[in-house]
């Protein structure tokens, strides 16, 4: 038997010697093959989901919570100590202030028509963008929404000035290049420590979740296995994580993603 392991898509290919590492290790534990595969996106790993070729997934809050409510997924373990945040930034010379955005979007001469922000097409950064722009107060016609297909080409739409804002998850936009983030300002950063990438269980593998999960957890044990967990983004290493955390996470999910949307517009980039 070959376990099947699809990680997000937002796994940088910096973590993912540590990722191959670390699923050595528990293949040895477990005295079982783990077959590992990075995503293209969140539609990629609902596909896997769906014609029964995943069996852990490593997803984001929205995703996860989507996958436990409408496929039976149980949750598995989490990183300990690490969340999902974002930044939102614009270039330096333009605003600063998160509160003064509505005047842009109301005419300010040197930001006329509405507030251009560009992202990537993550649900997950998508509601922590929301909630970051929500002291603005921006109309419904204030904001148009730059959907960027990579993560690279938010930064340098607004360093260009072709989105007047951008949003960057924390540790991607503080490995920008110095030549790109040195001229990009902070506006907020998100401090909810509430939302996290955690690894799901398939249902018909309920009675493995025990020894899965502790396999994960043993990772930490010693010195070379702290390495690889501190290389994938998890350095104090996983925990095991309950229903009713997911299901927390999964509310709250719910609550972000229905804030009053000020989206006047969308354009793909």
């Amino acid at each position: 038997m070959t376990l099947q392991l699809s990680l997000a898509p937002d796994v940088g290919l910096d973590r993912l010697p540590a990722w191959f590492y670390c699923t050595v290790r528990l293949q040895h534990t477990l005295r079982t093959a783990i077959h590992i595969s990075p995503a293209r996106d969140d539609a990629e790993q609902q596909l896997r989901v769906s014609q029964r070729h995943a069996d852990l997934v490593h997803a984001g809050a929205a995703l996860a919570a989507h996958l436990a409510r409408e496929y039976g997924y149980r949750p598995l373990v989490r990183a300990i100590g690490v969340f999902d945040e974002a930044v939102l930034f614009a270039r330096a010379g333009g605003p600063t202030r998160v509160r003064d955005l509505a005047g842009d979007a109301a005419g300010d001469p040197d930001h006329a028509g509405p507030v251009t922000l560009a992202l990537p097409p993550v649900p997950d950064l998508h509601a922590l963008a929301r909630l970051l722009l929500e002291p603005a107060g921006l109309p419904p016609e204030g904001l148009v929404t730059h959907w960027c297909r990579r993560e690279c080409l938010v930064a340098r739409r607004v360093l260009r000035g072709e989105s007047l804002l951008g949003v960057l998850p924390e540790r991607r936009f503080h490995a920008l290049p110095e030549a790109e983030r040195g001229p990009l300002v902070p506006l907020t950063r998100s401090r909810i420590q509430a939302l996290y990438h955690p690894i799901l269980i398939a249902p018909d593998l309920a009675e493995a979740r025990e020894s899965l999960a502790t396999a994960f957890i043993s990772l930490a044990v010693d010195s070379q296995g702290r390495a690889g967990l501190a290389g994938l983004g998890a350095p104090l290493g996983f925990e095991p994580l309950g229903e009713e955390d997911l299901a927390f996470m999964g509310d709250l999910m719910d609550g972000l993603l229905f804030l009053p949307d000020a989206a006047g517009g969308a354009v793909w980039i």
